[in-house]
């Protein structure tokens, strides 16, 4: 497994990068439904995604074509399974059981329900699918190539948000938590890896201020693990600032175009139905915006994938 992102495979290169960020994901999950049609991920070369993105886009970078009906599952997850406590329970945090339950949306709602065809993680003719997720030990993120083998189990890893869950997860003998904590928009890691052509979708509006992980709060977070609970205190809110100040002034050469909330639109841990769709929808209107003058012809897709 490797702990940088793989060099770009050539200067024409295209990274898609999808943020975190909880129930946030729904808008990012209402834009890559839209994506899948009008910009499917053969489009990029790369596919890189953060804590509650990489659900979303386990769908999309898995999708054949716009026809495939699991596309759909990307809406239908978020509108229909997630409200409520089927995936968050407050109350659980009161009894010392984690508030979110990962084995109902990845053992069940990705494995069975709406199964996640990972086979084609394997194909050829896909992009790589990386996902974001932070090595405790070696207090370092790692951009960790998802296969049949290993996506669940790395979903798994890059759920384990801190408090909502145990926020450790174990894969391949190192031990995980949410990428977003030591890397919560991985744009850095795309320019370094020699992308010049990058696509941001976020799931907190551009002009939003960061708020700083305060010490008591990152202690809760990670209290068998003073170093870690340290970094994200005193780093968490920069290394995000910093990644929306690439978007603005991106090196010479370097494109970047982003999409992005107009305004909040639901919390990190909130389950309100009606937010959830309100944000999903907000994230199709976005997401109709920025690609529906860039489908390509039908043609073309379908001898892709042939």
């Amino acid at each position: 497994m490797a702990e940088t992102l793989p060099l770009a495979p050539n200067s024409q290169s295209k990274i898609l990068i999808i943020e975190g960020g909880g129930m946030k994901g729904s808008f990012s999950g209402g834009v890559l439904s839209v994506m899948a049609e009008y910009y499917p991920a053969r489009n990029f070369d790369t596919i890189l995604a953060v804590s509650s993105g990489s659900c979303s886009a386990a769908y999309y970078a898995t999708a054949k074509n716009h026809l495939d009906a699991q596309i759909k599952n990307i809406v239908n997850i978020w509108r229909n399974e997630l409200d409520g406590r089927k995936l968050i329970n407050r109350l659980k945090f009161f009894i010392g059981k984690p508030m979110l339950n990962q084995k109902y949306l990845i053992d069940y709602l990705m494995k069975e329900k709406y199964p996640l065809p990972f086979k084609n993680l394997s194909m050829p003719k896909f992009p790589s699918f990386h996902i974001v997720v932070s090595n405790i030990k070696k207090l370092k993120p790692e951009y960790i190539r998802a296969t049949e083998e290993n996506i669940f189990g790395l979903l798994h890893a890059a759920t384990s948000l801190p408090i909502a869950t145990r926020g450790e997860h174990k894969l391949d003998g190192n031990l995980y938590t949410d990428g977003a904590v030591l890397d919560p928009l991985p744009i850095r890691a795309a320019i370094e890896a020699g992308y010049k052509d990058i696509t941001v979708v976020m799931n907190n509006p551009f002009t939003q201020s960061t708020k700083k992980y305060n010490r008591l709060l990152s202690l809760i977070s990670f209290p068998f693990y003073g170093k870690l609970a340290k970094i994200l205190t005193k780093e968490n809110e920069y290394r995000y600032s910093s990644a929306k100040e690439l978007i603005v002034h991106p090196p010479q050469g370097v494109k970047i175009k982003a999409i992005y909330p107009t305004y909040p639109l639901i919390g990190l841990v909130s389950t309100n139905k009606e937010m959830l769709n309100r944000a999903i929808n907000h994230g199709i209107e976005k997401g109709l915006k920025a690609f529906r003058d860039t489908k390509k012809g039908l043609d073309q897709i379908f001898s892709y994938f042939s």
